[in-house]
């Protein structure tokens, strides 16, 4: 299991997520307008997992104010499937 957080697309943590079997990212943003950064939009998150080639992307720190659907939307255009997404008190088996 890999996690990333507030990594942008400069890090290589694709890298450290190749062939992983979860890959816990941030996807912070929607679309390609970001303020900061150092966070990763669901569009970028998915082509990461799919690049590194992982078998389960979660996306995680989504923002209150967005669409989840949105974002998993995104993040599946670019991973090639459908991603989860973490929830305060949600459990994965991994």
């Amino acid at each position: 299991m890999v996690y990333s957080s507030e990594t942008g697309t400069a890090g290589n943590i694709g890298a450290l997520a190749e062939d992983a079997d979860v890959f816990l990212a941030e996807a912070t943003y929607q679309g390609m307008h970001k303020p900061w950064p150092a966070h990763l939009s669901a569009h970028e998150a998915g082509n990461m997992a799919a690049v590194a080639g992982v078998e389960t992307l979660i996306l995680t720190y989504l923002w209150p104010t967005l669409n989840v659907e949105v974002s998993i939307e995104q993040a599946a255009s670019t991973f090639g499937r459908t991603p989860d997404y973490a929830t305060p008190n949600r459990i994965f088996d991994v």
